[in-house]
């Protein structure tokens, strides 16, 4: 498409060529090709209607060989089954019912897959031109079983707004154990690794797999941007409340973050979400996001305030 960018790009792509793009003819059907590694993407769905034929598309539209797509949907009652039979000729499994919550679903589609590199994109998500080919690329530069995380975009639907995603770049274990970055529908792994969701987590269950992939497997970063995340009024870290701040300070715990970051976390998006669910979005939401803001700086540096969507309180 015209003026568009593909991934491994800089230049910021405008919404009306990637709509032009979402839009266009979808590519015939590729068989595998030996040359290349397969890829597995499992897409979680529960209602979201409105973004599915997006999020189907943006991966069909990769005009990828053998791209195996798994859709587990949660049982949605708005028209979703609808929107996956159109795509069914190119999906490799898919099924709606329940599932036991986002990551339980997640770790049976990846049960099924049977790509060399695994990864979901949940189905308010986009893939950009080219992701899958960028990741390919960065794939056949090693030689041994790794994890892969390429850079983002953010789509604002409220305000229509397409942005850099913010993280500070920084994935080491260290860094991770008290701080998520990364953005997840970036994220791919060997599926040699063998590694799943702990379904115990709803709003972490992302970062969770960030720290055990540090922990397991060397990083393999991935250049230009390979996905749009998308936040709007229904994300889960909008939403969030006492159950997130929660997990993520069972999160910083069990990684070794120090007490003192965990307990900021902790209470600091406790009273953020516990406010805002009683009273919307407010000054004093915002107060406290900055007084925070500035006491994570003072305590563990300039980049610290990324952490945690905090990004999102701002």
């Amino acid at each position: 498409m015209s003026g568009e960018t593909t991934a491994g790009d800089t230049a910021l792509p405008d919404l009306s060529s990637l709509r032009r793009w979402l839009d266009s003819p979808l590519p015939p059907l590729r068989p595998p090709d030996p040359d290349l590694p397969r890829i597995s993407i499992v897409v979680p769905s529960f209602n979201q209607a409105r973004w599915l034929d997006d999020c189907l598309r943006s991966i069909r539209l990769q005009d990828y060989p053998g791209v195996e797509v798994i859709v587990m949907d949660g049982g949605s009652s708005d028209g979703s089954v609808g929107i996956i039979h159109r795509h069914a000729g190119a999906l490799a499994h898919w099924q709606s019912g329940p599932d036991g919550g986002q990551a339980a679903g997640i770790n049976a589609g990846l049960d099924r897959a049977t790509g060399d590199l695994l990864g979901w994109l949940n189905s308010d998500d986009l893939l950009l031109p080219g992701a899958l080919h960028t990741l390919a690329r960065a794939a056949a530069a090693v030689q041994t079983a790794a994890w892969f995380q390429g850079d983002a975009l953010e789509l604002v639907d409220v305000a229509g707004e397409l942005r850099p995603y913010p993280w500070s770049h920084d994935l080491s274990p260290e860094r991770l154990a008290w701080a998520q970055t990364g953005c997840q529908p970036s994220l791919y792994w060997h599926r040699s690794l063998a590694l799943r969701l702990d379904p115990t987590l709803h709003y972490a269950l992302d970062w969770d797999l960030q720290n055990r992939l540090a922990r397991t497997a060397p990083l393999v970063r991935v250049g230009g941007r390979l996905s749009v995340n998308r936040i709007h009024g229904d994300s889960k870290t909008r939403t969030g409340n006492v159950r997130m701040a929660d997990e993520y300070y069972r999160i910083t715990r069990r990684y070794g973050g120090s007490m003192s970051r965990s307990l900021l976390y902790r209470y600091g998006l406790w009273a953020a979400a516990r406010h805002r669910a009683r009273h919307g979005e407010t000054w004093i939401n915002r107060l406290w996001h900055r007084a925070a803001a500035g006491m994570l700086r003072r305590l563990h540096g300039e980049d610290s305030i990324y952490s945690f969507n905090w990004y999102h309180f701002a």
